[in-house]
């Protein structure tokens, strides 16, 4: 195996049963222990391997060695075939698992956000491979007409990380508790106090205020990301994804004035990309704000491994007695870490 130096970042097509998937993996240390695998949200509603949740989990995992694979789902990005509600996408994940350990013959991790993490740790909690998993954002409750099974963590026994907000109405506290208290040990919950979900983004741009305010910038363009209320998305010209934006942007003439709203670091990034100036609409998602990934890392208590060396450290110097990992934080005091 030809290591990297850890952050290299290689753009990659998988082998996937419906055709070659759009992947990226960061290159991790030559030392590095573990090899970790991260599923992104729902592809029908902007979910792709670049959503932020999911850089940033990547980044956690890799600030401490480890090559990180995301890929797009069937249907996403530059990936082939098309979406197949939860079924196809777990032999996606079989796809990334497989292609991680025939380049790394390394022990697996693998996360995934909200719909990533529903067919992510269905694929993963039954593969050998796979010595740890982490649902972030566990979709627990349904959403429209989408349910998830989750009856088949009750078997999972390798050890299993949740993270989720006290307030996300996709995975409410109660029902949380109540799926991941049916499964074995070992396992831990954290949860996010007013984290709701992705709703602080959308929060932070009301449509009325919006309106009011596009009233200075007349003739402009305005191109808003799908994570925002049906009021904004009325008053826009485009609506793009996070896989998108750049191209969206670059679509238009050079000399058309455009507005990006309502996440100002997206629209920063696409400025960046594009070599455009771009009038940016000053809203965020909470989440994204406070949370880096040298924060997650940084502040981990521990993220332990079963008869591992400890996966957090880039050297293994010493190794972890206890049955199971978990993965808190030090400096966040509003934090619960929960025991179920």
């Amino acid at each position: 195996m030809n290591v990297q130096a850890s952050g290299a970042i290689r753009s990659i097509a998988l082998e996937g049963p419906a055709g070659r998937l759009e992947a990226l993996l960061n290159a991790g240390a030559s030392e590095a222990a573990y090899a970790g695998l991260v599923c992104h949200p729902h592809p029908l509603f902007g979910g792709t391997l670049h959503n932020k949740v999911v850089f940033h989990a990547m980044k956690a995992l890799n600030r401490f060695g480890f090559p990180v694979l995301r890929f797009n789902f069937r249907g996403t990005g530059l990936s082939h075939g098309e979406h197949d509600h939860g079924n196809g996408e777990v032999e996606d994940v079989h796809a990334a698992l497989d292609w991680l350990d025939r380049e790394f013959h390394l022990p697996l991790i693998c996360a995934g956000f909200s719909f990533g993490a529903a067919v992510g740790l269905h694929a993963a909690c039954p593969d050998m491979r796979v010595k740890s998993v982490i649902g972030l954002g566990l979709p627990v409750a349904p959403i429209e007409n989408r349910t998830y099974d989750f009856t088949f963590l009750a078997s999972c026994d390798k050890p299993k990380l949740f993270v989720s907000g006290d307030r996300d109405q996709f995975g409410p506290p109660d029902r949380l508790k109540k799926v991941i208290g049916s499964t074995p040990e070992p396992k831990k919950l954290v949860l996010l106090p007013d984290l709701n979900a992705g709703c602080s983004l959308s929060d932070r741009c009301p449509p009325e205020q919006f309106a009011r305010w596009l009233e200075q910038y007349p003739g402009h363009k305005v191109v808003s990301y799908i994570n925002c209320s049906a009021g904004v998305k009325a008053l826009s010209d485009v609506i793009c994804t996070s896989s998108n934006a750049e191209k969206v942007v670059r679509s238009f003439p050079a000399e058309t004035p455009i507005v990006f709203a309502p996440d100002r670091h997206l629209g920063a990034w696409v400025s960046k990309k594009t070599g455009r100036e771009l009038v940016l609409w000053p809203g965020f998602c909470i989440v994204h704000e406070q949370f880096t990934e040298r924060q997650l890392s940084g502040n981990a208590v521990g993220f332990f491994l079963r008869s591992q060396p400890a996966p957090f450290e880039r050297a293994p110097a010493r190794t972890v007695s206890q049955d199971f990992f978990w993965f808190a934080f030090r400096n966040f005091g509003r934090f619960h870490i929960e025991s179920v």
